[in-house]
């Protein structure tokens, strides 16, 4: 039998030292709170700590959540299968395919029409326009619009993690998607997985050179969950759903589908004085601030919000963004000139464009919203799927019930389009919606400094405990104890304690600062160093942290380069805040730096914000952080 000698880990050693120093001379006791015991309703494969619920702390009750968690896949399959009903009927007369006109609301109850699969055959799940319900003796079937949310929902859960990795997305994907058709996957959708199964790994699965198709889909029908799953804090929610986006989507399709994360965490700050309509603006445009300006996704909510404040019929706005968009081609929406089959009809931009005007004309009304979302033409099933979805989290399974008068099947079948899920893929929303409510216990624990208690979400907090100077002390005298007997393993000890930084999150006063930024990774060492870049028009800045910080330190800074509209890159520096890695040294950093530095300064038709004037950065660093190696072109200030 060969043993191999694995490196030895002295952090044990090093603490159980520290811990006698504390409990010698200060004293020490065991909370009996703290401990892993049974809790009702806690999920049981997480430990529970003891949090002190501080004044600022947002308190979000977990039964109210969970209804509304409930609340938002009733909501989804409703709209979603009411779309259906639609789907591609209408889609313009441009290209080889015609559609005719587009429906008004005077179509709503009236016969369906063929779509562009089934010429002369009207929707096989209803001959008339209207809402579709499963009985509460029936079933619902998953669709597209819910079935990917589920499988990253139960990713999250089974890998007891709040941020999933390439290979987790990539297994998941392969275990639980048919490689035959039908598997229900679409354009940029099914070229990831083809992808996929060649070996590639997201983000790559979404990369242009490798999948032309990035901008062919609805990517928020399979990643707006994850802004439930970060209540009230977007900066959070996008940092969840960033791989999920870059498994199929970049650019503006990438865009669209964080504006819809962010409108989805967003759900838990509204006003509830104020009318839901008022509400519903506020939201989206908060999230119209993540859109870059000069974006075709821009452009389309600037067009829509204004013919929705204008008061122009919405029927008369579909027609004109069909104009504007697809026969005129503005705002840089060149999609018409690509020449695609059906007019690039599953393309994200067009269907943004028409989700946005259910979402404005709709008012928060979750009929009214559904009606227009399935009248509006093209994909109709995603974009009303993801507004009955956000709206039926808002009302909650009673407001549902109390908005149709009546009950709905608890039941889910996520075997009619998925594979491979425990009890032959039959599921309950009730069950889904509190797997969901243990998603967020690991979120708001974990992540964003908060603790939970047998009713509340207590404190999804803007601080995050750090280790005392007491400690930090009793670890130094414990070192130097060591070196009493062996100087050489209290070195030893030192490098390795002193080169892997204790684990820190993100901690911001203002939940959308980095919300606002755009993430983007470089790889050093085979992990990925994750960096912040908020847009703007002046001198280009690199905002570099120190040791056991990250890029939210900046956050006062950051706002006052802001508003002299200087253009800001602050990374996480490697094995710090949300980037990979578990060591750190001057060498690593001056790599990632090195590396952020090169998508910057070459060319680069992913990143239209990247320059060809060399570095074009000024470099900022707290003392005590490593400055880049020589060559690293920019100047210090």
């Amino acid at each position: 039998m060969i043993k191999i000698q694995s490196r030895p880990n002295h952090r044990p050693l090093i603490l159980a030292i520290a811990v006698f120093f504390v409990s010698r001379f200060f004293g020490y006791s065991q909370d009996p709170a703290s401990l892993n015991l049974p809790i009702p309703g806690a999920d049981p494969f997480l430990t529970y700590k003891k949090y002190v619920a501080k004044p600022n702390d947002r308190v979000i009750a977990r039964d109210t959540y969970l209804d509304q968690l409930y609340g938002f896949w009733l909501g989804a399959c409703i709209a979603n299968w009411t779309g259906l009903i639609t789907e591609m009927d209408k889609i313009g007369n441009i290209g080889d395919i015609k559609t005719g006109p587009f429906y008004t609301r005077k179509d709503w109850g009236k016969p369906d029409q063929a779509n562009i699969w089934s010429p002369g055959k009207v929707s096989p799940i209803s001959s008339t326009i209207d809402f579709v319900f499963a009985a509460p003796d029936s079933i619902w079937g998953a669709d597209d619009d819910t079935d990917i949310e589920y499988l990253y929902q139960y990713l999250l859960y089974v890998n007891k993690t709040s941020v999933l990795t390439g290979p987790q997305i990539r297994d998941g994907w392969l275990a639980h998607i048919k490689s035959e058709e039908e598997n229900f996957l679409w354009v940029s959708n099914q070229k990831a997985f083809d992808l996929m199964k060649a070996g590639m790994v997201p983000p790559e699965t979404s990369h242009p050179d490798s999948n032309p198709e990035f901008e062919m889909i609805d990517a928020q029908l399979t990643t707006e969950i994850f802004g439930l799953f970060a209540p009230a804090r977007p900066d959070m929610a996008l940092t969840m759903a960033h791989l999920p986006i870059q498994t199929t989507a970049r650019r503006d399709a990438e865009w669209i589908s964080e504006f819809y994360v962010i409108m989805h965490s967003l759900a838990s700050r509204i006003d509830s004085s104020k009318p839901r309509k008022k509400n519903i603006l506020w939201m989206a445009d908060t999230a119209r601030k993540r859109l870059p300006a000069d974006s075709y996704a821009a452009g389309m909510y600037d067009f829509v919000k204004s013919r929705y404040l204008a008061n122009v019929p919405w029927e008369q706005t579909r027609d004109d963004v069909y104009q504007r968009y697809q026969v005129e081609q503005a705002d840089g929406y060149a999609m018409t000139s690509q020449k695609r089959y059906c007019n690039g009809c599953f393309a994200a931009g067009i269907n943004f464009a028409s989700s946005l005007i259910s979402l404005f004309y709709g008012e928060g009304d979750l009929k009214k919203t559904i009606k227009i979302g399935a009248l509006a033409g093209w994909d109709s099933d995603n974009p009303t799927a993801t507004w009955g979805g956000l709206l039926g989290f808002l009302l909650g399974k009673k407001g549902i019930e109390k908005t149709f008068h009546r009950t709905f099947s608890d039941r889910f079948h996520i075997h009619r389009t998925r594979i491979g899920f425990p009890d032959e893929g039959k599921d309950t929303f009730t069950e889904m919606a509190q797997i969901g409510v243990w998603i967020i216990d690991r979120v708001v624990q974990e992540e964003l400094g908060g603790g939970i208690d047998l009713e509340k979400i207590a404190g999804i907090s803007q601080t995050i405990i750090t280790i005392s100077q007491l400690a930090i002390r009793a670890v130094g005298a414990s070192v130097n104890s060591v070196a009493l007997f062996s100087p050489q393993q209290a070195g030893k000890i030192a490098l390795d304690l002193f080169s892997k930084p204790r684990a820190r999150k993100h901690k911001v006063h203002d939940p959308d600062l980095l919300a606002e930024a755009r993430q983007e990774s470089v790889v050093v060492n085979g992990h990925a160093v994750r960096f912040f870049h908020w847009a703007g028009d002046g001198p280009r800045v690199l905002l570099a942290h120190g040791w056991e910080s990250n890029a939210s330190r900046w956050e006062a800074l950051v706002r006052a380069l802001q508003r002299h509209g200087y253009d800001i890159v602050a990374p996480d520096a490697p094995s710090h805040g949300l980037s990979g890695g578990e060591t750190f040294n001057v060498a690593l950093y001056a790599d990632a730096l090195r590396g952020i530095n090169g998508l910057f300064a070459a060319p680069n038709p992913d990143r239209p914000f990247g320059r060809r004037d060399g570095c074009g950065f000024s470099f900022i660093q707290p003392p005590g952080a490593y400055a880049p190696k020589p060559g690293f072109a920019c100047r210090s200030f």
